[in-house]
């Protein structure tokens, strides 16, 4: 997770590193968010070790690159370390990526092949009572689209006014899923929204739908009950992130190592 760099004040994520270091490896991180790749929001760390003894200098940059790759936080943690720690440190040579996947609806299912129940009107009323005023908003906003508009909706726990906790559920419409989670409890599910313009129905996010926000090909074989399928994809890894490593980054250092 990307919170690994500032947790416990970034010792946590210095720890790691220095462990590393400490059974000589050169090491290297970079943080990736999968929308770049899918339509998930997802950004992850990718912490790299490499033998001291390889030759890097087919995939190392020499200076702090200012990248997709390299986020504001990891490049201020780098910064406070001390020169030991910088000199067994080198940045990937990683290629930028132009855009983003935000088309959510291409990785839906239609209405009847689904395999999971859209909500009666009632639970989609029960949700849409849980939104606040920005969210209701944007509700109102996607009715005016003039065509079906798709969006996910997560139920997150948040302050009241009075300093208490209420449960409210947040929407977004711009063709991105929230990062999915493990289906730990209700609230950690994705719901879709659909909204044709008078008309809102909600269902919760099918578990092959979730393999697809992952990058995972049609031919996966998933869990058959859907909070186990929803349990793999929410602790896996998005595959085209990691077959982006491996073309720029894992074996380029490899084919550099059979010269």
């Amino acid at each position: 997770m990307i919170g690994t760099i500032n947790s416990q004040n970034g010792t946590d994520f210095l720890n790691i590193v220095n462990s590393l270091q400490e059974l000589s490896y050169k090491t290297s991180a970079m943080t990736i968010d999968a929308v770049h790749f899918v339509p998930q929001s997802r950004p992850r760390i990718f912490i790299v070790g490499v033998d001291n003894r390889a030759d890097i200098s087919d995939i190392a940059l020499e200076d702090v690159p200012i990248s997709q790759w390299v986020s504001k936080s990891l490049a201020t943690a780098h910064a406070g370390w001390d020169e030991a720690t910088k000199d067994r440190w080198f940045w990937p040579r990683l290629p930028s990526v132009v855009g983003s996947n935000r088309d959510l609806a291409s990785i839906l299912d239609d209405d009847d092949e689904t395999g999971v129940e859209w909500h009666s009107p009632a639970q989609t009323l029960r949700l849409i009572a849980m939104m606040s005023e920005t969210n209701l908003g944007k509700l109102e906003n996607a009715r005016n689209a003039m065509k079906p508009v798709y969006g996910t909706i997560y139920r997150r726990t948040r302050k009241d006014r009075g300093g208490g906790k209420i449960q409210r559920a947040e929407a977004r419409f711009d063709g991105i899923a929230g990062c999915l989670r493990t289906p730990a409890g209700g609230s950690s599910r994705q719901t879709i929204v659909k909204i044709d313009g008078a008309a809102t129905r909600t269902r919760l996010l099918s578990g092959r739908e979730s393999a697809r926000l992952m990058g995972l090909d049609e031919s996966y074989i998933l869990p058959e009950g859907l909070n186990e399928a929803l349990h793999l994809t929410g602790d896996g890894v998005v595959v085209p992130v990691v077959r982006f490593l491996r073309d720029h980054l894992f074996e380029p250092f490899l084919c550099g190592m059979g010269r």
